[in-house]
């Protein structure tokens, strides 16, 4: 039973960090996304997800912003998928991924609630 705890919340933490992954669409001018089922119009900023290919039309830009700030453009005529991680090179001592952070709180979390488990099964 303990096993499948812990695997439940390893799970719902899994879940978490990649919804927390979505990058932002700044859209200017025409600019579809295609998540999967054909491309759709995109009228003002969106949310993207990895694998979602953004293509802007001719005049038009766009800009890809991940949750760590980097901030992607698409000129217009390009085509471009968006990845799970920010392509921006992060300054010495920074986090170039908010994944990392997630994975990093996701494992303590986990440890912690190990320990109280742990203690409330003793006789």
């Amino acid at each position: 039973m303990r096993a499948t705890t812990i695997i439940s919340v390893l799970a719902a933490m899994c879940a978490f960090a990649a919804t927390a992954s979505a990058a932002t669409l700044q859209p200017t001018g025409q600019v579809w996304v295609n998540k999967g089922s054909g491309p759709q119009p995109v009228k003002g900023a969106t949310h993207v997800n990895p694998g979602d290919v953004v293509t802007v039309g001719p005049g038009a830009s766009a800009r890809i912003v991940y949750p760590n700030g980097c901030s992607m453009p698409v000129s217009s005529g390009m085509q471009m998928t968006v990845t799970l991680e920010s392509q921006c090179i992060a300054a010495p001592g920074e986090s170039s991924s908010f994944i990392g952070l997630a994975g990093a709180a996701a494992i303590g979390a986990t440890l912690i609630y190990i320990a109280v488990d742990d203690r409330s099964a003793s006789p």
